[in-house]
């Protein structure tokens, strides 16, 4: 998988005003756009914050295959 924070480091050099939470969430709906759409708009979502919270990753983990045909 790709490393959010390699991601975050080139872009925040780029634009100071990119946040950790906003490459998270676009990187998670790139790969994962079920999980990312559930995750929105609720207090997990990392997307307008500095920080993704570890209830967040868990969330994540334990959604991975959310909407996926199995």
């Amino acid at each position: 998988m790709t490393d959010v924070g390699l991601i975050y480091g080139q872009m925040s050099s780029k634009d100071s005003t990119i946040r950790y939470g906003q490459v998270f969430f676009n990187h998670l709906h790139a790969v994962n756009p079920g999980l990312a759409n559930k995750l929105r708009f609720t207090g997990l979502d990392p997307f307008y914050h500095q920080k993704v919270s570890q209830e967040c990753v868990t969330f994540c983990a334990e959604n991975w295959n959310w909407g996926k045909d199995s």
